[in-house]
This record gives C-alpha cells, sequence and structure tokens, in this order.
C-alpha cells in the first residue's frame, strides 16, 4: 500500500515543481508554435528541435524590439484621446514602421550579416520617434518640465547591443 502514492504525496517529492514547470512550458511551446492543435500530441515535442529551430533567440528579437516600441503605441492612444489626431497617427504610422522593419531585419533573414549592423535602422527608428514624442510634446513644454539636452544622455546605455553584438552574426552561432 505505500509503495503507491497520491498525487499530492507526488507533488511534494523533490524535483517535481520543475517537472511540473518542463511541462507546462513545453505545453505553451506547442501552442505557440502550432496552435492549441499541437495540444494533442503533448508527447511529441522535441526540445532538440526547438533548439535547432532557435526559437528563443527568434521569439528575444521579435519581442525585445517589440518592447521597445511599445511606448509609441501607447503614447500615440493618448494623444488620439487628447485630440492631437495628426501626432497619434504618426506615432501609430511609426510603431507599424517599426514592426515591419523588425521582420525585415531579422538576423535569421540575414544570417551572414553582422548584428550590429541590422540593429542600426531599429535604431534609426527609435530615433526618429524620440523626435516625433519630442515635437508632439512641443519643446516648450519640456522646457517647463526641466527636460533638457543632458537628460537625452541617459539614453546612451539603450545603444550597449550595438557594441555587445560587435561582430556577431546568426551562422556564427548555427549547429
Amino acid at each position: 500500500m505505500a509503495a503507491v502514492a497520491t498525487t499530492n504525496e507526488a507533488e511534494k517529492a523533490p524535483g517535481a515543481q520543475r517537472v511540473c514547470l518542463v511541462k507546462a512550458w513545453s505545453e505553451a511551446s506547442r501552442v505557440a508554435a502550432g496552435g492549441f492543435g499541437a495540444i494533442k500530441n503533448s508527447d511529441s515535442f522535441n526540445w532538440g528541435d526547438a533548439m535547432a529551430n532557435r526559437t528563443g533567440e527568434k521569439i528575444g528579437w521579435i519581442g525585445g524590439w517589440s518592447g521597445a516600441f511599445l511606448w509609441v503605441v501607447v503614447l500615440s492612444i493618448v494623444f488620439l484621446f487628447q485630440r492631437k489626431n495628426m501626432a497619434g497617427c504618426a506615432g501609430l504610422g511609426l510603431a507599424t514602421v517599426a514592426a515591419v522593419v523588425v521582420a525585415i531585419f531579422a538576423p535569421w533573414r540575414h544570417p551572414r550579416t553582422p548584428l550590429w549592423k541590422l540593429m542600426l535602422p531599429l535604431y534609426a527608428i527609435v530615433a526618429a520617434c524620440v523626435v516625433w514624442a519630442v515635437l508632439a510634446f512641443g519643446v516648450d513644454a519640456l522646457r517647463e518640465e526641466g527636460v533638457s539636452v543632458g537628460s537625452f544622455a541617459l539614453v546612451g546605455p539603450l545603444f550597449l547591443p550595438l557594441v555587445t553584438a560587435g561582430r556577431q552574426r546568426w551562422s556564427d552561432r548555427e549547429p
């Protein structure tokens, strides 16, 4: 009788939480990769395939750059609610252009190009978005808030990926 463990006792066993997390992650990965129909084949997931496809790096590129432009979408919506339709629409346009450029300059589409070269157009769009925000708020409004040219020096760390990526290319890490 003691050899049969109940569900609660099995969950309390050492490492059981880790196994549950791995199973949950694999379920989420299948749903993301193949839609809800992929859940039916829950025993067929192969971590080796996911690593060979470099799915995590692809999610990181798309998710990271999407997050970098999320503020533009939010600020555009705020401008639209404030009836600053021109600024709001321009911001949504910039965010749309950014989404397209993120997809076009994805490193797996240009595996032999150094990453810093692929990031330059995206950083140019970030700079354009900053200029858009300054113009939309108005230079006088920024001066009233105490924003100076020196304040923009605080964005310096945003450019560190250009340095840390260096000459790395997508093809450098191919299996």
